[in-house]
């Protein structure tokens, strides 16, 4: 019974310190999206002197768990921003990352690269292995 107690114990002095809340966001996030908020209002200017002329546009799609694409939605509404141009402006803070990755980045990015070869390669074995199953 002890044992149960001070593992109850235990529980209740840590379970101050978890919690399902999402952390704060830091100086990083503040930049992006003030850069983000930046682009926004120089498109709709770029808008504004093209007097309607459109930019040939792609789609673009990605997939978002159904409670991140909620709060996105939320989010959009609440701040009067265009889904498609948060997306697009994101993507563009990251792009030259991926294009020229600091010293800081390219071992991550040289890591799941290498990742993802090896599950390339380890599905088609795969794929071969059933392919053999099946001509036999």
């Amino acid at each position: 019974m002890e044992k149960t107690s001070n593992v109850l114990g235990a529980i209740a002095d840590n379970s101050a310190a978890f919690s399902l809340v999402s952390p704060t966001p830091g100086e990083h996030e503040e930049q992006i999206l003030l850069s983000v908020l930046s682009n926004i209002e120089q498109e709709h200017l770029a808008r504004s002197r093209r007097h309607g002329k459109k930019q040939s546009l792609l789609c673009f799609s990605a997939k978002l768990t159904y409670d991140e694409l909620r709060t996105l939605q939320d989010l959009s509404k609440k701040w009067k921003l265009p889904q498609t141009y948060l997306a697009r402006f994101l993507l563009r803070a990251v792009m030259p990352l991926l294009q020229s990755p600091t010293e800081a980045v390219r071992p991550a990015l040289e890591a799941y690269l290498a990742a993802e070869i090896a599950r390339e390669e380890a599905r088609e074995r795969k794929r071969q292995k059933k392919l053999a199953e099946f001509a036999a």
